[in-house]
């Protein structure tokens, strides 16, 4: 049954996160807001509060996972892209050899080819292009070394 409810969540999950942080707000009735909001948003789900307590409580690091996915920010999605899905080497330069549709490309990290390939995948995994500015901060604190 909690498989079931975690189902169901999953698409909800980003939208009920950011009324859950809304939920610290000083502004009383801008937290009422979210919480009925996200009353609303459960129930068209076909769940509840307590099936959130009931799923973080039996389901606890895959809960924390998808809670952490949830509050990422875009620079840490992208490190983690980086360092999950590309391979690097040093030869005079950084290089990163990624999968590219079964085959095996190298770009130089520094590239415009890399930085193509890593917003692709950000898009793949968040449907979303990150800021300019995030990936301008991703690049100034550098790129994961493999």
């Amino acid at each position: 049954m909690t498989a079931d409810k975690r189902k169901a969540l999953e698409p909800i999950l980003e939208k009920v996160g950011k009324l859950f942080a809304m939920l610290s707000s000083d502004n009383r009735d801008e937290v009422a807001n979210a919480a009925a909001k996200m009353n609303d948003v459960l129930r068209g789900a076909g769940l509840d509060l307590h099936d959130l307590w009931q799923i973080g409580w039996s389901e606890k690091e895959e809960l924390r996972e998808l809670l952490a996915a949830l509050f990422a920010d875009d620079v840490d999605v992208l490190l983690k892209i980086g360092q999950e899905r590309a391979s690097y080497f040093y030869d005079d330069a950084v290089f990163a050899d990624v999968d590219v549709r079964g085959h095996r490309n190298t770009f130089a990290v520094g590239s415009k080819a890399f930085a193509k390939w890593l917003l692709h995948q950000f898009y793949l995994e968040k449907n979303k292009a990150p800021a300019k500015a995030v990936f301008a901060r991703f690049e100034s604190e550098g790129f994961p070394n493999g």
